[in-house]
């Protein structure tokens, strides 16, 4: 978004000091922040959906010993 600023400084043409314009872009945080997240998560839920694929999840008895049968 577009915006004018404007400031109070000291003109070497006219000696004095006078209000100046400066044309200036305003950003618009929420959008940024959005997009941030967004980006993040194009990332981060393929990274966690490859973590739970690759997770043995039926591998949920614990050894046993093959000599005293106890579990560990």
């Amino acid at each position: 978004m577009k915006t004018v600023k404007q400031e109070l400084k000291f003109c070497k043409e006219c000696g004095r000091a006078t209000l100046h314009l400066k044309n200036g872009k305003k950003i618009n945080w929420l959008l940024h922040i959005f997009l941030m997240i967004v980006t993040a998560g194009l990332w981060i839920v393929p990274f966690v959906i490859i973590l739970i694929l690759g997770m043995n999840v039926w591998d949920s008895e614990k050894w046993t010993c093959s000599v005293c049968g106890s579990k560990v």
